[in-house]
C-alpha cells in the first residue's frame, strides 16, 4: 500500500529502495549525509571520466559514500538506490537532517539566492528558503501533480530534447530517466532503470485497459522478453517516450508505431499502473 506523507511545506525524499512505489516522504531522516549543490553531477561506471556516463544526479538530491579511489568515489543514490562512480571534486553540504524541498518544473529554472544565480534543471529538489523569494511561482511545485498535468508538464519541457545515455536533464535524457522524473512530479520515487521500474506499480494484463499516465514497457530485440525501453501512455493511442529524441508515437498492441516512418521500432512486454 502507498503511503501518503503529503505536506504543503514541500518535498523530502524517501532513502528507502524498494520494488513496490514509495511516497515521497516528509518525516525519514535520509541515510545519507551529503546533498549535491549543483546543477548536475555525472556518474560514471568506472572511475574515470573516460568511462560511459551511467546516471546524473541532480541538484538537491543525496547520496553516501560507499568506497573511495583516489579523487573518485562509489556512491549510492537515496533516492532510488543507484550506485555508480563521481569524482569527489563537486560541491555538495553536509546535513542528516531533513528539509523541506521544492521540485524544479522547468526545462531550466534561474534561482535567485543571496548574491548568486542558479540554474537548475527540471526535478532539482530545490530547498524552499531558496525559493522563497523566487518570483517566478510556476518554476516549482510545492505538492504532486495530477496525471494528466504531469504528462502536459514533462511534454512541454522535454519535447525534441535529445536523448543521452544516463541522461536526466533537457541537454540529454533516456527513456527511464524521463519516467522517473514523470514519478516525481507525482510525489513518487521510482527506480532509476526501466526493468526496475516494471517491477513497481500495479500490473495492468490488456492493453485495451491501459489509462493515460500508466507506463508501457517494451524490448527492442525481436522475439526477446528483455525489457529495454519505457515510455508515458498518454492517452487516445500516443506515447511519450525518449527514443533518438523526446517524442510522441503511436501505441498499438504490438508496440510503438514511429509516427514519420510507420515501422514498429518497439514491442510491448507489459503495462505498469503508477498510482
Amino acid at each position: 500500500m502507498l503511503s501518503n506523507n503529503r505536506s504543503p511545506k514541500g518535498f523530502i525524499h524517501n532513502n528507502s529502495l524498494l520494488h513496490s512505489i514509495t511516497k515521497i516522504s516528509f518525516t525519514l531522516v535520509p541515510m545519507s549525509t551529503f546533498r549535491i549543490l549543483q546543477a548536475t553531477l555525472a556518474i560514471r561506471r568506472e572511475p574515470t571520466h573516460r568511462s560511459e556516463l551511467t546516471n546524473q544526479l541532480l541538484f538537491g538530491e543525496r547520496y553516501e559514500v560507499l568506497e573511495e579511489k583516489g579523487s573518485w568515489l562509489r556512491i549510492k543514490s537515496t533516492h532510488d538506490g543507484y550506485e555508480g562512480w563521481m569524482d569527489e571534486n563537486c560541491l555538495n553540504d553536509f546535513s542528516d537532517k531533513p528539509e523541506p524541498s521544492f521540485i524544479i518544473v522547468k526545462s531550466m529554472a534561474f534561482v535567485n539566492y543571496r548574491e548568486d544565480i542558479y540554474g537548475l534543471p527540471f526535478g532539482s529538489l530545490c530547498p524552499a528558503y531558496m525559493l522563497k523569494h523566487n518570483s517566478n511561482k510556476k518554476d516549482f511545485i510545492t505538492e504532486p501533480l495530477k496525471i494528466l498535468e504531469a504528462i502536459q508538464q514533462l511534454k512541454n519541457q522535454f519535447y525534441n530534447a535529445p536523448y543521452l545515455w544516463g541522461g536526466r536533464t533537457v541537454f540529454g535524457i533516456d527513456c527511464s530517466g524521463l519516467t522517473q522524473l514523470y514519478g516525481r512530479c507525482l510525489g513518487l520515487s521510482l527506480s532509476r532503470d526501466a526493468w526496475q521500474q516494471a517491477e513497481q506499480g500495479i500490473p495492468v494484463g490488456r492493453v485495451e485497459e491501459i489509462e493515460a499516465g500508466d507506463l508501457i514497457f517494451f524490448t527492442s530485440a525481436s522475439g526477446s522478453e528483455k525489457i529495454t525501453h519505457v515510455g508515458i501512455y498518454m492517452g487516445e493511442g500516443k506515447i511519450l517516450h525518449s527514443s533518438g529524441r523526446v517524442r510522441m508515437d503511436l501505441l498499438t498492441k504490438e508496440g510503438i508505431i514511429n509516427g514519420q516512418s510507420g515501422l514498429l521500432t518497439h514491442q510491448l512486454i507489459c503495462c505498469r499502473r503508477m498510482c
